[in-house]
């Protein structure tokens, strides 16, 4: 059996889409709000479409915390990864606790 030379990283998703879509999500909104008497749009219905907006806004909001959480977590296993084996052994203070 062949044993791995790197250590294995998981590919994380990207969601390029869902950010840009935030975005052509808000732009759309402020151009609905702005051109409402033009595109016809009855302020009732406007209220209607700003809160789905939003709640796609928020929901993506909460995607990209989510992301920056877990990179943050990948970076600190990736650096106890890196410390695991550099412990020195030879004294007792690591099993005793004794600071010298």
């Amino acid at each position: 059996m062949k044993l791995r030379q790197s250590r294995y990283v998981p590919k994380r998703n990207r969601y390029t889409l869902l950010k840009v879509l935030d975005i052509v999500m808000l732009a759309a909104l402020a151009v609905m709000w702005l051109g409402r008497e033009k595109l016809g749009i009855a302020f009732p219905d406007l209220l209607i479409i700003s809160g789905f907006l939003l709640l796609g806004a928020v929901l993506a909001a909460f995607n990209r915390r989510k992301d920056k959480e877990l990179r943050v977590e990948d970076e600190f296993l990736e650096k106890m990864r890196d410390e695991i084996g550099k412990e020195n052994y030879s004294d007792t203070s690591f099993f005793f606790g004794n600071d010298k």
